[in-house]
């Protein structure tokens, strides 16, 4: 029970280690092989799912008349494709018992897989009508009904499995994609990062959460995804496409135009070099990236217009300058040659004064001579008294 309750809290490793302790005490208990084959097989990628169906294959040799084992096993190969060998083991679990959930879902998966989408659904409403609560069954619908073109019943069916199964991070991965496609990109935001948590080194819940991210106007937040995206999976070629669709068509903070563009181009070619693309589909592409190199060849052009306008502003500024300095110099001067007209003609003035008076003294020393000499003549021609008595 501790280990179902940990994996419905999308705790992982808890899960894991209370199934281990599970098998030490019992390992031929079905339910805890089972769930621990599933758990690994939707935590991961390929590779887990090979996993997951090596443990079932070992526990049918343990134990063939488990229908517990086949019944997931069947699910197992239907999952990577092998349809032969997942409807041969779930119809061995019908004839066992024919109202078994795990076997119908089995059927409904190998149907659509097999465009049998009429046999699909009613093997899985039969696996739900046996289980209510059975939410990879309710997955499986809601991936039918989005084949069929009828998402609004896709969206409910995905949102019921999320309900009973919210432990598996495809089924959040389903919804998150669907809810894309119908534009509710807040909502996919939030299914996707639930995918994520659960599974956190799945390439494909980044390049899912990155489109969910890009619809909902958060272009940096979208290129990080799908640089995540790449990070794990080096060869999907999908998040080459998806950054060089973001680059062409929205802008980005601390990014210029031609870095901008240059890398569309680069990230749709890399694309372009992966993978096989039919003739429609390589025309589009290379529209796009001649969209981008004519977007490269205007901002040069807009660049160097912007370029020759700073060139003539500056040199307009550097004329403004220059004979607004001019003018300054001219005002100095002339206010220089007034200031020096007005000294002259102060000095001309002191000069004057200073012959007007130096002439007055001289005149009036010439007076002062002439007075003595008068003076002096007076008293030479006075008779003396005492003469005159003589």
């Amino acid at each position: 029970n501790l280990a179902v309750l940990y994996e419905r809290q999308g705790l992982t490793a808890k899960a894991l280690v209370m199934y281990d302790k599970v098998l030490q005490v019992k390992p031929d208990y079905a339910p805890a092989i089972v769930a621990r084959a599933g758990l690994i097989e939707f935590s991961g990628d390929a590779k887990s799912s090979a996993k997951a169906i090596k443990i079932l294959t070992q526990a049918i040799k343990s134990n063939d008349k488990e229908v517990l084992f086949k019944g997931a096993l069947a699910q197992a190969y239907a999952r990577v494709g092998q349809l032969s060998k997942a409807q041969k083991l779930a119809i061995k679990v019908l004839e066992l018992d024919e109202r078994n959930a795990q076997a119908m879902l089995a059927l409904g998966m190998i149907y659509r897989r097999q465009q049998k989408y009429e046999l699909s659904q009613f093997a899985l409403n039969n696996a739900i009508e046996i289980n209510k609560n059975f939410g990879e069954a309710y997955n499986e619908k809601g991936l039918v009904l989005y084949e069929l073109d009828i998402k609004p019943l896709a969206v409910q069916a995905f949102e019921k499995a999320v309900e009973y199964s919210p432990h598996i991070a495809s089924i959040h991965n389903n919804l998150g994609v669907l809810r894309s496609i119908v534009g509710a990109f807040k909502n996919s935001i939030i299914s996707m990062e639930k995918a994520i948590e659960l599974s956190q080194n799945r390439a494909d819940y980044y390049l899912n959460y990155g489109i969910a991210l890009r619809g909902d106007q958060r272009y940096s937040d979208a290129e990080k995804a799908y640089k995540r995206a790449l990070e794990l999976d080096g060869g999907m070629a999908a998040a080459y496409y998806n950054l060089g669709v973001l680059y062409l068509d929205n802008d980005f903070e601390n990014v210029d135009l031609l870095t901008r563009f240059q890398t569309s181009i680069e990230n749709l070619t890399k694309y372009i070099s992966m993978v096989k693309v039919s003739k429609e589909e390589r025309e589009k592409l290379d529209g796009y990236i001649a969209l981008a190199e004519k977007s490269i060849k205007n901002e040069h052009r807009r660049l160097k217009r912007i370029e020759k306008r700073r060139k003539r502003q500056e040199a307009k500024r550097k004329k403004a300058e220059e004979k607004q300095k001019a003018e300054e110099v001219k005002k100095l001067e002339e206010q220089a040659a007034a200031d020096q007209l007005i000294q002259d003609e102060q000095d001309k003035k002191l000069e004057q004064e200073v012959e007007s008076s130096t002439k007055e003294v001289l005149e009036n020393k010439t007076l002062e001579k002439s007075e003595d000499g008068e003076t002096k003549r007076e008293e030479n021609n006075e008779v003396s008294p005492e003469g005159e008595s003589q």
